[in-house]
């Protein structure tokens, strides 16, 4: 089977201080990894598929799952309301650990999703729709991978200086883990065929 498991969940905020002080310090989730980019970045454009972007990261665990929680200084984030891109409030994308990228995306194709030209891919990494044109970023790891987030097990506090700090694993008598990421949607039995034949 191409898709072995949710990778991570993104989650666009205005306001990160106040989605890890609720994650982090609320739920217990663990502090991977933060850190920052300013406008001129290249990579960060490229792999976002957006220009002059500018935000602060922070990549929290919980059980076996990830939550990106991103706050976009550059371009001006859109409001919930708005059609799914990635710099949405709320949750932006759904991570799919994969094992073959070409599999995965037919399989999404096959299913009914589509593949959007608009949307960036690398090599470790594919943006796709499903039906309602929810973004699903299909990954699949490698040993030189940067967003491999299991080989990361350092906080850095206020970004990319700062001495690092030791991991320390989520307080799971509260949160256990990520166990879904939820989609709304008025046409229910068409994205429920979509995921029942991608066997998700």
């Amino acid at each position: 089977m191409a898709i072995t498991g949710l990778n991570h969940v993104g989650l666009s905020t205005p306001d990160l201080d106040r989605a890890n002080a609720f994650y982090r310090d609320g739920l217990g989730f663990s502090e991977i990894i933060s850190f920052a980019w300013p406008v001129g970045t290249p990579g960060a454009d490229a792999g976002l598929g957006l220009t002059d972007t500018a935000a602060s990261v922070t990549v929290l665990l919980t059980g076996n799952s990830y939550l990106e929680v991103l706050q976009f200084d550059s371009p001006q984030p859109i409001a919930f309301d708005s059609p799914p891109t990635l710099r949405r409030e709320g949750i932006s994308h759904i991570g799919l650990e994969v094992t073959d990228l070409d599999s995965a995306t037919d399989l999404v194709v096959a299913s009914g999703g589509a593949v959007d030209a608009s949307l960036p891919a690398t090599n470790n990494s594919r943006l796709v729709r499903d039906p309602d044109g929810n973004i699903i970023e299909l990954h699949t790891s490698s040993p030189d991978d940067p967003l491999d987030y299991r080989q990361l097990r350092v906080h850095t506090p206020g970004g990319l200086d700062g001495e690092p700090q030791p991991f320390t694993p989520a307080r799971r008598h509260v949160v256990k883990g990520l166990s879904f990421a939820g989609i709304t949607t008025a046409r229910t039995a068409d994205l429920t065929d979509f995921y029942k034949h991608a066997n998700l």
